[in-house]
């Protein structure tokens, strides 16, 4: 295996952490900063005068979530290459809330993602991709090569 192929999946991992620091300092949804979603986030879960609606605590929980698989995924780069379990359940995390992001601004309409959204977006499609493209050196890699065949 080249030297190309080992280190493409940590580096779409750094470049999700640069786009995800930049997706606070750059406009994003309805705020001049992105850094701004996370005050107002704390803002609704502290305030008792108006109760956490509903559907707005799954959300926080989904993103905050999301956060910090793209914060720690490349720190976990030697154990994501080593363990299959925690591989496999760190991508199905990792493209689920790159979907579920999607979808969410896909819902919002193209007026009103900003340049924040975008890079938010794509720190997520980079993660996914990231982590996939991380190779395989665990103690179970010779019986996946012989299950498919290559």
């Amino acid at each position: 295996m080249n030297r190309f192929h080992r280190m493409a999946g940590p580096a779409f991992l750094g470049v999700a952490l640069v786009l995800f620091g930049a997706f606070h300092f750059y406009p994003a949804f309805k705020w001049t900063h992105g850094w701004r979603f996370w005050v107002e986030c704390f803002d609704r879960v502290v305030d008792r005068q108006q109760p956490l609606m509903l559907p707005l605590a799954p959300t926080l929980a989904v993103f905050a979530t999301f956060s910090a698989g793209v914060v720690f995924a490349p720190f976990a780069a030697p154990l994501i290459r080593k363990s299959l379990l925690t591989r496999c359940f760190i991508a199905f995390f990792s493209g689920l809330a790159g979907l579920g992001l999607f979808l969410v601004l896909l819902a919002m309409g193209p007026s009103r993602m900003h340049s924040g959204a975008i890079c938010l977006l794509l720190s997520a499609v980079c993660n996914f991709a990231g982590i996939v493209l991380i190779p395989y050196d665990g103690r179970h890699q010779e019986a996946l090569r012989k299950l498919s065949g290559i």
